[in-house]
């Protein structure tokens, strides 16, 4: 089976991760795997990447808009939606089709498109899902409204999700959180994975006693104030 993961989103070090993860997960059920994504981010995936024993990956750059301004987030968005919408096009039939990012200005575009190319695709879902919960109200900008008000209209609105379209939520919880939330057709189409990570570059105990320095991970958002 072939595979090809589009990263329309990721810049530098952004999700890297879970990107680099994300790719060895693949390499286990393909040989045949070409990755789309920002130069630098590339770099970063391979310097995780580095002690595993992926051959067969294909690099191919393609352009992120990568300058964290908050006010020009939005284009940084479009940009990915255009290159999400044009490599279901581009992409061959017979294969899957996997985004790490779910950008939701392309979702409705890519599942009506769907319906003419018939394609295998999953999408991965990142904290963008939160905004599902009815007592979500973190907004503050134009913007983050527009993008909640997308996703809501979506999940919760959309007569139907293409049969070949599915998504990948992070966690059973949060599955079962919105399984409490989402129609039943609709959840039909979603799936939980445990967040991955690569161990094998880490420090290992003895390196941490030596440097005196603690690596944590920490799955979701975190913030310091």
């Amino acid at each position: 089976m072939k595979i090809h993961i589009i990263d329309s989103f990721s810049h530098h070090h952004f999700h890297e991760m879970f990107n680099a993860s994300l790719l060895r997960i693949c390499s286990y059920l393909s040989s045949d795997i070409r990755y789309y994504a920002e130069r630098n981010s590339i770099i970063c995936i391979k310097n995780i990447l580095i002690n595993e024993n992926i051959n067969d990956v294909k690099f191919n750059n393609i352009p992120v808009f990568g300058y964290n301004i908050k006010h020009l987030t939005i284009i940084r968005y479009l940009l990915s939606a255009f290159l999400n919408v044009l490599y279901l096009i581009k992409t061959p039939k017979n294969m899957l089709l996997v985004f790490n990012y779910n950008n939701a200005f392309s979702l409705r575009v890519i599942n009506n498109l769907n319906n003419f190319f018939r394609k295998n695709i999953l999408i991965f879902c990142h904290g963008e899902l939160e905004c599902l919960a009815p007592d979500y109200s973190e907004h503050s900008s134009f913007f983050e409204h527009l993008l909640e008000k997308t996703i809501k209209t979506f999940f919760i609105r959309e007569q139907s999700i293409n049969r070949n379209m599915y998504f990948m939520v992070l966690g059973d919880k949060i599955r079962l959180n919105l399984a409490s939330i989402l129609p039943k057709k609709i959840m039909g189409h979603i799936y939980s994975l445990d967040h991955s990570c690569i161990f094998s570059n880490h420090a290992d105990k003895d390196d941490i006693n030596k440097d005196k320095i603690i690596k944590l991970g920490v799955r979701g958002g975190v913030m310091v104030g």
